[in-house]
């Protein structure tokens, strides 16, 4: 507790150096302290800015393939429906020629 009693009056005379009088220092004596750690608000609006514009290029690349994406299941969905118009032609004719094929051979015997 001694040695840490000593720091703190160190500290203290320190602080009396810089800040001189008891009613403070006067604006002309004042140290300009810039924490160069803390960011600016231009820097935090700046990264705000980079955050989003990187979001938003993801988000129009995600689009880009789910509009393709569209365009490939849309063009599938028309194959699918031309390939059951056919068969749905082929099964009418088929069941036309069989009924056809039946009343001939109906009437022959």
């Amino acid at each position: 507790t001694r040695e840490s009693g000593k720091e703190t009056g160190r500290r203290d005379e320190a602080a009396w150096e810089v800040w001189g009088n008891e009613d403070g220092p006067s604006p002309s004596s004042r140290p300009h302290v810039v924490d160069v750690a803390e960011p600016s608000m231009l820097d935090i609006v700046a990264g705000q800015r980079d955050r989003f514009r990187v979001r938003s290029q993801e988000l129009e690349e995600d689009n880009r393939k789910l509009a393709e994406r569209v365009e490939t299941v849309l063009a599938e969905r028309d194959n699918v429906k031309a390939d059951n118009v056919q068969l749905y032609e082929r099964i009418r004719y088929l069941q036309s020629y069989s009924a056809s094929t039946a009343g001939e051979q109906g009437g022959v015997a």
